[in-house]
């Protein structure tokens, strides 16, 4: 590092480690920058090439901690307009403002403005959820899988990478992280904020995605994101890019916590199920008629119809009777699922889906506990008994056996006679997709007892039940 150079121009070099020391200090108070806008994107331009902000993770964690505060950091509406003035007027230090002449021969990809910065910072922060693909995607990791990166590099006798722990991500609290993020992203229409918010709610699972419904606003907001992405491809736009974030980071406010029976995120997409299945419509009838040679376009138009099937499964009873705003697909799932189902199958496919679904939560199942693996920067600790309930710690795990609510004593025996019966092992529920169809042949194949596939249903119904309760309290601090 103190050896690494940038080149500026022909005449004018400067070391790298310098550069960021200024960064660092010149943003100290994150409210009041002492450098400009100018100073700010080209230097991040410089951490984004060459793969210079990968091998910075290791050596310079206070660039990435600063990147996050700054971006992370809750501002009034009268405090960003005072920023993003003060911010263009030049006040750098002089031995600093040679970094200028850099935009002159090679400009930064961002505008030297405040929604510039941030942008920058955004993507310096993307980056570090690697490793990357052939054409230098990132290739998604959790939070909990960026610590083991870190872990391993220093049994190596490597340099930890950046992130080390949650709270560098989750700088504040996990609330403020996704509330100011979001804001900022609406607020300029920044597909680059976009993605890094889209990649820190994945690296989080549950922990961020289960906030959204303290934005009351989040649910018009974003339809009108989704809207204005459409109309860009509508008119002749090529990047595909975009789109595919909002279709992402949907699923993951949407249909991640819908599965975990987030009773809260249930319950604030009630009155917009409507208009989001208008427009996943209108979504399907852009990409569709795309060329199939887009590699993006099949994958899309298949999340789409998950996000359909899943919006009309869970809110089914609160759509209007006219279905002809919505496309043939979404309304054969609509009629398919108004069929009646017998009674004993029903039972066996919720119990079947219960069981996956606590199988893939990444939340602590200990009383009055909402610790995820996000927050806890590791795989939380499957119970040795049925291996898919999971806690963050021994003193939970003794709690939830003897939870006077749902005794996991009462569940244990059941879920291993399930795994037992069925032959689908832990392993298996995390990693496989099954549809009702397939639910329904393994268990009546099985012959799962329907006494027991209807007291499993009901005690997962009940923890799922609970464990919702327990946060909703936490986060609003009642007893």
């Amino acid at each position: 590092m103190n050896n690494l150079i940038i080149l500026i121009n022909s005449e004018s070099t400067f070391d790298i480690s310098d550069l960021s020391n200024a960064f660092v200090a010149s943003l100290s108070d994150v409210s009041s920058p002492t450098h400009c806008a100018t100073f700010y994107v080209q230097y991040l331009e410089f951490l984004c090439g060459d793969q210079l902000a990968s091998v910075m993770r290791s050596n310079r964690h206070d660039v990435f901690n600063t990147c996050m505060r700054f971006l992370t950091h809750s501002r009034t509406d009268e405090e960003l307009h005072k920023l993003e003035r003060s911010i263009l007027k030049c006040s750098c230090d002089p031995k600093h403002r040679c970094v200028h002449e850099s935009g002159r021969t090679k400009p930064a990809r961002w505008n030297p403005t405040l929604q510039g910065v941030f942008e920058g910072c955004a993507i310096v922060v993307r980056l570090c959820f690697g490793p990357f693909d052939s054409n230098g995607t990132p290739v998604l990791l959790t939070l909990d899988q960026a610590m083991k990166q870190s872990k391993k590099a220093e049994k190596k006798g490597q340099k930890a990478l950046w992130p080390l722990a949650a709270r560098d991500i989750l700088v504040n609290s996990p609330e403020q992280t996704l509330s100011v993020m979001w804001r900022l992203c609406y607020r300029y229409k920044s597909d680059p904020i976009l993605a890094s918010l889209q990649n820190i709610l994945h690296a989080s699972g549950s922990t961020l995605s289960s906030l959204v419904y303290k934005m009351p606003a989040f649910p018009g907001q974003f339809l009108h994101y989704f809207e204005a992405e459409l109309a860009k491809l509508a008119l002749g736009g090529q990047d595909l890019g975009p789109l595919s974030t909002v279709i992402l980071m949907l699923h993951q406010s949407t249909l991640k916590c819908f599965e975990l029976h987030d009773i809260n995120a249930f319950f604030f997409w009630i009155p917009h199920a409507h208009g989001m299945l208008k427009t996943l419509t209108r979504a399907v009838s852009v990409l569709a008629p795309l060329p199939s040679s887009i590699p993006e376009r099949d994958q899309m138009l298949k999340c789409l119809d998950g996000l359909g099937y899943g919006f009309i499964v869970y809110f089914r009873q609160h759509l209007p009777r006219d279905l002809s705003s919505y496309c043939p697909k979404f309304v054969q799932v609509y009629h398919r699922l108004s069929t009646s189902m017998p009674d004993n199958e029903k039972c066996s496919v919720r119990a079947f889906t219960r069981v996956q679904e606590l199988a893939v939560s990444d939340r602590c199942s200990g009383p009055r506990c909402t610790e995820t693996t996000a927050t806890q920067s590791r795989k939380l600790q499957a119970c040795s008994g049925c291996s898919v309930t999971r806690y963050c710690s021994l003193e939970c795990q003794k709690a939830g056996w003897k939870d006077k609510n749902v005794p996991h004593k009462s569940i244990c025996g059941l879920l291993q006679v399930f795994q037992q019966k069925t032959g689908v092992s832990c392993q298996q529920l995390k990693a496989t997709h099954y549809t009702e169809e397939e639910m329904l042949a393994i268990v009546t194949e099985s012959k799962f007892a329907l006494k027991d596939a209807s007291e499993i249903s009901e005690q997962l119904r009940l923890l799922a039940m609970w464990r919702d309760a327990r946060h909703v309290m936490e986060s609003l601090r009642l007893p």
